[in-house]
Protein backbone atom coordinates (compact mmCIF):
# COMPACT_ATOMS: atom_id res chain seq x y z
CA UNK A 1 0.00 0.00 0.00
CA UNK A 2 1.01 3.32 -0.90
CA UNK A 3 0.43 6.87 0.42
CA UNK A 4 1.18 10.53 -0.49
CA UNK A 5 3.28 12.30 1.76
CA UNK A 6 4.96 14.91 1.83
CA UNK A 7 5.12 15.49 -2.00
CA UNK A 8 6.19 11.62 -2.59
CA UNK A 9 4.76 8.24 -2.75
CA UNK A 10 5.70 5.93 0.55
CA UNK A 11 5.43 2.22 0.64
CA UNK A 12 3.54 1.62 4.00
CA UNK A 13 4.71 -2.48 3.68
CA UNK A 14 8.25 -2.16 4.72
CA UNK A 15 10.26 -3.80 7.56
CA UNK A 16 11.36 -2.99 10.82
CA UNK A 17 14.80 -3.22 8.92
CA UNK A 18 14.08 -0.96 5.80
CA UNK A 19 11.79 1.62 8.30
CA UNK A 20 15.19 1.89 10.56
CA UNK A 21 17.87 2.39 8.07
CA UNK A 22 15.40 5.08 6.62
CA UNK A 23 15.41 6.29 10.46
CA UNK A 24 19.35 6.38 10.71
CA UNK A 25 19.38 8.20 7.31
CA UNK A 26 17.12 10.84 7.50
CA UNK A 27 17.02 11.62 11.24
CA UNK A 28 19.08 10.08 13.16
CA UNK A 29 22.45 11.35 11.51
CA UNK A 30 21.24 14.78 13.24
CA UNK A 31 22.17 13.37 16.52
CA UNK A 32 25.47 13.47 18.15
CA UNK A 33 28.00 11.32 17.69
CA UNK A 34 28.26 9.54 20.66
CA UNK A 35 24.42 8.57 20.38
CA UNK A 36 24.04 7.51 16.72
CA UNK A 37 27.03 5.34 17.31
CA UNK A 38 25.09 3.73 19.99
CA UNK A 39 21.88 3.90 18.16
CA UNK A 40 23.97 1.68 15.20
CA UNK A 41 25.07 -0.86 17.68
CA UNK A 42 21.38 -1.43 19.20
CA UNK A 43 19.63 -1.78 15.67
CA UNK A 44 22.32 -4.72 15.02
CA UNK A 45 20.48 -6.30 17.70
CA UNK A 46 17.24 -5.20 17.28
CA UNK A 47 16.52 -5.95 13.87
CA UNK A 48 18.42 -9.38 14.96
CA UNK A 49 14.92 -10.40 16.11
CA UNK A 50 12.87 -8.11 14.63
CA UNK A 51 14.02 -6.56 11.47
CA UNK A 52 12.29 -8.86 8.77
CA UNK A 53 8.89 -7.81 10.41
CA UNK A 54 6.63 -5.37 8.48
CA UNK A 55 5.28 -2.61 10.57
CA UNK A 56 2.10 -3.02 10.41
CA UNK A 57 2.59 -6.34 12.04
CA UNK A 58 4.68 -4.81 14.68
CA UNK A 59 2.52 -5.66 18.20
CA UNK A 60 2.89 -4.97 21.74
CA UNK A 61 3.42 -8.92 22.04
CA UNK A 62 6.31 -8.80 19.66
CA UNK A 63 8.12 -6.02 21.41
CA UNK A 64 7.48 -7.73 24.87
CA UNK A 65 9.29 -11.00 23.11
CA UNK A 66 12.23 -8.77 21.93
CA UNK A 67 13.23 -6.99 25.30
CA UNK A 68 13.18 -10.80 27.16
CA UNK A 69 14.98 -11.67 24.02
CA UNK A 70 17.76 -9.47 24.67
CA UNK A 71 17.57 -9.53 28.50
CA UNK A 72 17.85 -13.32 28.11
CA UNK A 73 21.23 -12.83 25.64
CA UNK A 74 22.76 -10.91 28.39
CA UNK A 75 26.12 -10.06 27.17
CA UNK A 76 30.09 -11.71 27.09
CA UNK A 77 32.05 -10.10 29.36
CA UNK A 78 36.22 -10.50 29.38
CA UNK A 79 36.28 -13.69 30.82
CA UNK A 80 34.07 -14.68 28.15
CA UNK A 81 31.48 -15.46 31.25
CA UNK A 82 28.12 -14.57 29.82
CA UNK A 83 25.79 -11.91 32.63
CA UNK A 84 22.58 -10.74 32.83
CA UNK A 85 22.03 -7.01 31.44
CA UNK A 86 21.20 -4.12 33.59
CA UNK A 87 17.41 -3.25 33.67
CA UNK A 88 19.13 0.21 31.82
CA UNK A 89 20.49 -1.44 29.02
CA UNK A 90 17.06 -2.71 28.13
CA UNK A 91 15.45 0.45 28.89
CA UNK A 92 17.96 1.55 25.99
CA UNK A 93 16.99 -0.95 23.30
CA UNK A 94 13.07 0.56 24.51
CA UNK A 95 13.69 4.12 24.13
CA UNK A 96 15.18 3.69 20.64
CA UNK A 97 12.18 1.29 19.49
CA UNK A 98 9.89 3.51 20.62
CA UNK A 99 11.44 6.90 18.74
CA UNK A 100 11.93 4.76 15.90
CA UNK A 101 8.35 3.43 15.98
CA UNK A 102 7.06 7.58 16.76
CA UNK A 103 8.97 8.72 13.70
CA UNK A 104 7.31 6.20 11.81
CA UNK A 105 3.77 7.69 13.10
CA UNK A 106 4.98 10.98 11.86
CA UNK A 107 6.09 9.89 8.74
CA UNK A 108 2.73 7.78 8.25
CA UNK A 109 4.01 4.54 8.17
CA UNK A 110 1.93 3.32 11.16
CA UNK A 111 -0.85 4.95 12.52
CA UNK A 112 0.09 4.02 16.43
CA UNK A 113 3.06 2.46 18.16
CA UNK A 114 2.64 -0.32 19.74
CA UNK A 115 5.77 -0.23 22.03
CA UNK A 116 3.26 2.42 23.89
CA UNK A 117 1.16 -0.73 25.19
CA UNK A 118 4.41 -2.51 26.52
CA UNK A 119 5.66 -1.69 30.10
CA UNK A 120 8.54 0.42 30.18
CA UNK A 121 11.82 -1.39 31.82
CA UNK A 122 11.99 -0.63 35.51
CA UNK A 123 15.30 1.33 35.77
CA UNK A 124 16.72 1.25 39.66
CA UNK A 125 18.23 4.96 40.46
CA UNK A 126 20.95 4.66 42.97
CA UNK A 127 21.10 7.31 45.34
CA UNK A 128 25.16 9.33 45.13
CA UNK A 129 26.56 8.67 48.43
CA UNK A 130 28.37 12.04 49.65
CA UNK A 131 31.47 12.26 52.18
Amino acid sequence: MKTKAGGFLINKKITFKIFSDIWLEKHAKNLAPKTYSESIKLLKVINTYIGDILLPNITPITLTTLYNKIRERGKITKNCDIVPLAEKTIDNYYSLVNRILNKAIEWEYIDKNPNEKVSKPKVIKHKAKYY
